[in-house]
């Protein structure tokens, strides 16, 4: 959707697909798409992405620890600890947890008799009626998903569901294992199968249909995740659900079906419900773009960008939508802006060079034979810490030798333009900057 999606891949692309894994607690998918991402919208991503891995490894390690196997609890906290970014203190008070569940628990040799069928979440005994044997374990309650062993998926499922809406969270709770356990099947990835599994329930409770939605979306199936997504809307209202906003969660459905305007109307609607909630008004910034109005979209990126001035996505943003208008000058200086935020030299900032804008400004002060030495100055940025170089880089070399005046521009033009087909829109860049080539 952006002026180079056609040129190198595009990094909203990338940022879109991220935020689906990290909506379907996909975390592995979610932290490795957004990988390699610059801007503050990649980087939360990855954040929570890493805080959703180190969340069930802290679950999984208290309920280990309730059922008193304090070494697998040990591992998994472990394993919380490296997915820890710091900044609140949940990793700390799940060791304090499992330090006083350790603390008093009974001696290991008599666990067995006295604790071993104890419910992770309290409650529960190994025997559950006169003359049971001391060993043998109840089984767990279906329709009480707190019963269930530690290491039972539905568990997880359970806990996540804990951190939904209280409206929400209670009619899906309330459904029992069977229904976690077809939930399950999305994380184990299987959304195809959840999809039909989940189909009964909705007649008897609408809420399933943000949970169908959930699944038809990772399974591809975009028409059905639309549909039951603005039908869930209607029902109970948009609203943030874990991590992210369900009207733009709709938004990007339609948008990757090509609704655009069907997606604008969905976040304007809700902006005006929620005038202050950044991903809305992100999102309504990039779909803006996206339909070509590209005033309207650099206006709101420009208010959001003053409460979120580290997000170097919405720079670039702006930049795109001024070059469209004509105004390069204003481009320049929303680039200038972004790459002095994170540190021109890409050394001395909190955020790495932003390869992406250094292209954008690089072509140009190349375009307009405007301040060489600033130029150069990018040129090098570029090089020192680009992860991949493509066409577009070659472009930009190319500028430099047509700007030193001792090239031939059609032997450039035509080298850009080889295995590039008749109706690349690469083909109006080179003839733009170069001329028509006289063996294209």
């Amino acid at each position: 959707m952006g002026l180079f999606s056609w040129l190198t891949p595009s990094p909203e692309k990338q940022i879109a697909k991220a935020q689906g894994y990290l909506d379907n607690r996909l975390y592995v998918k979610a932290r490795d798409a957004a990988e390699g991402l610059d801007g503050d919208v990649a980087k939360e991503i990855r954040k929570a992405a890493l805080c959703g891995l180190r969340d069930l490894n802290i679950r999984e390690a208290i309920g280990l620890a309730n059922a008193l196997e304090f070494d697998r609890a040990q591992e998994h906290l472990e394993l919380a600890e490296s997915f820890d970014q710091g900044g609140d203190s949940k990793l700390q008070e799940a060791r304090g947890e499992v330090r006083r569940l350790r603390t008093k628990a009974p001696p290991p040799k008599q666990r067995r008799a006295g604790s071993a069928g104890a419910s992770p979440f309290g409650g529960g005994g190994a025997t559950t009626s006169e003359g049971a044997g001391a060993d043998e374990i109840p089984e767990p309650d279906e329709n009480n998903l707190w019963s269930l062993p530690p290491d039972d998926p539905r568990l997880a499922v359970a806990i996540t569901l804990e951190t939904y809406p209280t409206e929400l969270r209670e009619k899906l709770l309330a459904l029992g294992g069977k229904f976690a356990g077809i939930l399950a099947l999305i994380d184990k990835g299987e959304p195809g199968e959840a999809v039909e599994r989940l189909t009964p329930y909705i007649e008897s409770e609408p809420a399933v249909r943000y949970e169908r939605a959930r699944a038809a979306r990772a399974a591809g199936k975009l028409p059905l995740a639309g549909s039951d997504l603005a039908t869930w809307g209607q029902e109970f209202g948009h609203k943030v659900v874990g991590t992210s906003h369900t009207a733009a969660q709709l938004a990007h459905i339609y948008a990757e079906q090509g609704r655009l305007e069907d997606g604008l109307r969905v976040v304007i609607a809700q902006v005006k419900i929620e005038p202050g909630q950044k991903q809305l008004r992100g999102t309504m910034a990039t779909l803006l773009e996206a339909v070509g109005r590209f005033s309207e979209a650099d206006e709101v990126a420009r208010k959001l960008v003053s409460e979120v001035p580290s997000d170097l996505g919405l720079y670039r943003l702006m930049a795109r939508c001024r070059m469209r208008g004509g105004k390069r000058i204003e481009a320049m200086q929303v680039l200038e802006s972004s790459l002095k935020n994170n540190c021109t030299s890409g050394t001395c900032g909190s955020q790495p060079f932003d390869v992406e804008a250094g292209r954008m400004l690089a072509r140009l002060y190349l375009e307009d034979r405007l301040d060489p030495k600033r130029a150069a100055e990018l040129m090098t940025l570029i090089n020192n810490n680009a992860k991949e170089m493509g066409w577009f880089d070659q472009y930009l070399e190319a500028l430099v030798e047509r700007n030193s005046g001792k090239a031939d521009n059609q032997a450039l033009a035509a080298s850009l333009l080889v295995g590039v087909d008749e109706n690349d829109p690469r083909r109006a860049l080179v003839d733009q900057a170069f001329g028509q080539p006289t063996n294209s």
